[in-house]
């Protein structure tokens, strides 16, 4: 199955099942499409279930190195699960212990941030909570704190605040850019994903020569008889419709087969196969006449039998 469906039935994004894949949590079968140079993935239901163990145990906290580990040496599962247990203790009596300390200092009227900061070490060392050190989210009491050593405090204090202020402007002005950048980038996706339909039924006996599969995707060589502008052509195309393609009888004549083909306006303008217009439509004989664009666009909607 393709990657579409695996996100269908895991419920995770495409990137995070490509990040699991590079990380070697799980090992599908890459494809290298001869259209683009993207690695495309083949899964079976083996891969769903590995993504959904994977998905639990994320869940839970395991990182993605112990999950390796376990995966790797499934003897040492028992003593992952422990760490893991134990960290997740850790970091529980450590929120709670945070909660118990906002819980006794809510209630202080403060007049600035040194006395906000003196309380919460005050109240933080009477509760034997870990070195302040190690708590990524008080990054800035410790260098107000380190800052208020010196002998002219309030200078050292306005200094941290002037500090601040500048990163806050620099950060909104980053936002402000990158909102800029997003929508651009946004109209510009935006303009070079619309696409051209066309469907095209043939008033000419058709014929599929032979079908067949490659990587999960169904083909079938399919030859216009006389009777219509695509005569003579001989061409490969796909099907979408599973239960279509099996009831295919190859050398059969059909009155005539449906194709449908969606290109992308820009791809199409590059390859010479758009019709301009008031509205933009796709060259199906030029199409078809192309074997690799045949191949990529040209779908078999529906057959007409004799």
């Amino acid at each position: 199955m393709k990657m579409k469906e695996v996100c269908q039935k895991t419920g995770l994004t495409e990137r995070t099942v490509r990040y699991y894949i590079e990380r070697g949590l799980i090992q599908p079968i890459a494809t290298h499409s001869p259209i683009s140079s993207r690695t495309d993935y083949q899964f079976n239901n083996g891969h769903i279930v590995q993504l959904r163990d994977i998905s639990t145990l994320r869940g839970y906290g395991f990182s993605i190195d112990r999950i390796l580990e376990m995966e790797n040496n499934p003897a040492s599962i028992n003593n992952q699960v422990e760490a893991q247990a134990k960290e997740t203790e850790i970091q529980e009596t450590s929120i709670s212990q945070k909660r118990e300390i906002f819980s006794r200092i809510r209630q202080v009227a403060f007049n600035n941030v040194a006395q906000l900061a003196e309380n919460l070490r005050r109240e933080h060392h009477t509760l034997s909570l870990p070195d302040l050190s190690t708590e990524v989210n008080f990054r800035r009491m410790d260098e107000l704190e380190g800052n208020m050593i010196d002998n002219n405090g309030e200078k050292a204090l306005e200094r941290i605040f002037n500090r601040e202020s500048h990163k806050r402007k620099l950060f909104l002005a980053g936002i402000i850019l990158l909102f800029i950048s997003i929508l651009g980038t946004g109209v510009f996706v935006w303009h070079a994903k619309q696409s051209v339909t066309t469907i095209f039924t043939p008033i000419s006996s058709a014929t599929f020569s032979e079908k067949w599969q490659e990587e999960g995707t169904y083909f079938a060589a399919l030859h216009f008889e006389e009777g219509s502008k695509l005569e003579g052509i001989s061409c490969i195309v796909r099907f979408e419709d599973f239960p279509l393609y099996w009831a295919i009888v190859p050398g059969y004549p059909y009155m005539g087969a449906t194709i449908s083909a969606e290109v992308p306006l820009r791809e199409g303008r590059k390859e010479g196969i758009i019709i301009e217009g008031a509205i933009p439509s796709v060259d199906i004989v030029r199409l078809l006449q192309d074997e690799m664009l045949s191949r990529k666009y040209a779908v078999v909607a529906t057959v007409q039998g004799e």
